[in-house]
């Protein structure tokens, strides 16, 4: 409302956003039009599409069921998602978020760092990354990219410079 409003004006203003807002969303009945925008992100982040009507349906559901609203979601997920991706090749899941969301950065890295890595559960996704970084200019040097067998030994062996480079070349270990 404009400065100049009266205030009769404004609180009818504010009476009619009320009403529309608390009204039924057309494309997700169970959301109303207040809350559509906010679970349409959600829906968006979920799905890395334009979500329909179904899709923020199914986001508010499961956001209001595992007790996590809008805002929270969305301030775990664009610290989570990164590292996640990252360390583990995946998105967070809804499980994740709901124990991440009051979680600092810090503590939400350290939950995908301690996590285990997928195939190689032996050894944590921190642990393949640190060895992945140390492995891969070491292998290059051999025309080499290391994979994930090789760099699970590593971690397992708590592998140095040397060990690298004699398992590249060829050298016996």
């Amino acid at each position: 409302m404009a400065a100049g409003t009266p205030p009769s004006t404004q609180a009818i203003g504010r009476a009619v956003a009320a009403f529309y807002g608390d009204m039924p969303h057309p494309k997700a009945p169970t959301v109303t039009v207040n809350e559509y925008p906010a679970y349409e992100r959600v829906a968006f982040m979920m799905n890395d599409t334009k979500p329909d009507g179904a899709a923020v349906t199914h986001a508010a559901e499961s956001l209001k069921q595992a007790g996590i609203s809008p805002s929270e979601f969305e301030q775990v997920w664009h610290v989570a998602r990164p590292v996640a991706n990252r360390l583990l090749g995946r998105d967070p899941n809804l499980i994740e978020v709901q124990r991440l969301k009051t979680a600092d950065p810090k503590a939400i890295q350290q939950h995908y760092l301690d996590h285990p890595f997928p195939g190689y559960e032996e050894v944590t996704a921190g642990q393949m990354a640190r060895h992945y970084r140390a492995a891969e200019p070491i292998a290059r040097q051999y025309g080499r990219v290391p994979n994930h067998e090789e760099v699970s030994r590593f971690a397992l062996v708590e592998a140095d410079h040397d060990y690298m480079h004699q398992h590249f070349s060829g050298e016996k270990l």
